[in-house]
């Protein structure tokens, strides 16, 4: 089983510089990582149906995981006239909603106080400064 087309980033990179006789863009971790991934695919360590973590680490304190169920590629099926019809008739609705909370919350943010405004130290005494001085 190959399938370098699973791979974008790492795997492509790496097959075009090996086609160029060139040094890949990405880092060495990347390709081998992705070629153990490969390889345990074609020794059939992995089998259909099992949870498998992805890791990676990158710069400072960046980091991701997944976890992937593996199978055969899914395939979707094709939506009924009736189910495209709803969804076409849906989305500008959603749209709608989208643009009015947008406009929503623009406008509660504009409507409330800054902090500044709020003076929580003047020890509950709410007379204005200008009172005081007099």
């Amino acid at each position: 089983m190959w399938f370098p087309d699973a791979f974008a980033g790492p795997m492509a990179d790496l097959l075009r510089a090996l086609e160029e006789g060139g040094e890949p863009e990405i880092s060495g971790r990347d390709n081998l990582e992705t070629l153990a991934l490969c390889e345990a695919a074609e020794q059939g360590r992995m089998q259909p149906g099992q949870h498998i973590v992805l890791i990676g680490f990158g710069a400072g304190l960046a980091w991701a995981a997944a976890v992937v169920q593996w199978g055969p590629p899914v395939t979707l099926r094709k939506r009924t006239l009736r189910e495209r019809a709803v969804r076409v008739a849906i989305f500008p609705f959603g749209l709608a909603r989208s643009r009015a909370l947008r406009l929503w919350y623009r406008l509660e943010s504009r409507a409330s106080l800054p902090p500044s405004a709020l003076r929580i130290d003047d020890g509950g005494d709410h007379k204005d400064k200008k009172d005081t001085l007099n």
